[in-house]
């Protein structure tokens, strides 16, 4: 358990500089931002060098797969396998095909001969980037639902509105994409496009059953933590009364998902805050408020 007064003695800049020198430049980079906003120049020093010390949790270089016991199934009713033909799509045709190679080159997929086809198409974000996106209609109808639940999110918020001081917030680098599938299963995860057939090594979007698993996997790994963490999906958040107990829950985490492999998504986390926005609520030490889109989206309703 980290203890900061040894952190007091110990950090100076060359001791950092010791521990990064072989640090990916875009790791150094997204650690750093990370801790930019923290306004107290020791307790900067003190989160830096903790990130620092578990920097392959922040590498988005490179894809990792997640080292867990967990691997999702497809339980199946009795079928013939659904097969669709490729959706033309000719003015997304090129970035489809980067997509497959990117995904080819990082394992995600990998070429197939099942019989099973589901159509994969490309859908525009808002950044003008696109999301890839497989239509799994026909699979989930025959698909047997997993009814395992997911966290309560009024329970959640309760539990966070006890006087924390200090709190974190963890997204995951593609998070469904960490996990990996069961072997048996691969091949009905198989998708169309104008370049061929292709199924996923680890667990796609678009699946009835992919949340229930996720959320197993991550109630697994951060089950020794669950006193201050509490997981939502691919959403963490840490939570503590005092920075240095916070930098100790924050070292536990960390340490669980090293252990298991996981990536985190930098520019999305938040670190050692007081007030912080979470299920769509803002959180802070005397309050907890719906977020203002939150409140729009109920005005709009009505």
């Amino acid at each position: 358990m980290t203890n900061t007064k040894h952190f007091n003695k110990s950090i100076t800049n060359q001791n950092i500089c010791n521990t990064i020198h072989s640090i990916h430049p875009i790791v150094d980079k997204d650690i750093r931002e990370l801790v930019n906003k923290i306004q107290h120049q020791q307790q900067q020093d003190i989160l830096l060098s903790l990130l620092f010390r578990f920097h392959q949790i922040f590498d988005t270089t490179k894809h990792s797969i997640a080292n867990t016991s967990i691997h999702h199934v497809i339980k199946t009713i009795p079928h013939v396998p659904p097969a669709c033909k490729p959706y033309p799509q000719p003015d997304k045709e090129e970035a489809m095909y980067s997509l497959i190679q990117e995904f080819l080159q990082a394992g995600l997929i990998t070429e197939s001969h099942s019989p099973y086809a589901a159509p994969a198409i490309l859908v525009k974000k808002k950044d003008g980037q696109y999301r890839f996106v497989v239509d799994y209609k026909k699979l989930n109808l025959i698909t047997i639902k997993d009814s395992s639940p997911l966290p309560n999110m009024e329970e959640t918020l309760r539990k966070l509105g006890q006087g924390y001081k200090y709190f974190s917030k963890l997204d995951f680098k593609s998070g469904f994409y960490q996990i990996p599938i069961n072997e048996t299963d691969k091949e009905k995860t198989a998708f169309v496009t104008p370049f061929g057939l292709y199924q996923f090594n680890v667990l796609p979007m678009g699946l009835i059953n992919s949340p229930p698993t996720f959320q197993k996997v991550m109630n697994n790994t951060l089950q020794s933590c669950r006193q201050f963490c509490l997981v939502y999906l691919d959403d963490i958040i840490v939570f503590s009364k005092s920075h240095e107990e916070h930098i100790s829950h924050l070292e536990q985490v960390f340490t669980a998902l090293q252990t298991n492999h996981f990536v985190l998504n930098p520019p999305k986390c938040e670190l050692m805050v007081s007030k912080i926005n979470y299920l769509g609520h803002t959180i802070s030490e005397k309050i907890i408020t719906p977020t203002n889109d939150k409140i729009q989206a109920i005005l709009d309703i009505k």
